[in-house]
């Protein structure tokens, strides 16, 4: 059986940094693989970024 996602060490490294420095925000892991590590949106969930890492 094939795994649903993995996360990178990378990955985990950048979303504990955000998540430390920047309290208002909410990290989010994709569970599709299309390209984007990481999904950074506000504690209300307007504003969105997708992050490559």
């Amino acid at each position: 059986m094939r795994p649903l996602f993995t996360v990178h060490a990378g990955e985990l490294l950048a979303g504990e940094y955000i998540e430390r420095h920047f309290r208002n925000t909410n990290v989010w892991v994709p569970t599709k693989d299309t390209g984007t590590d990481l999904l950074v949106t506000d504690k209300k969930n307007q504003a969105t970024v997708s992050l490559q890492v």
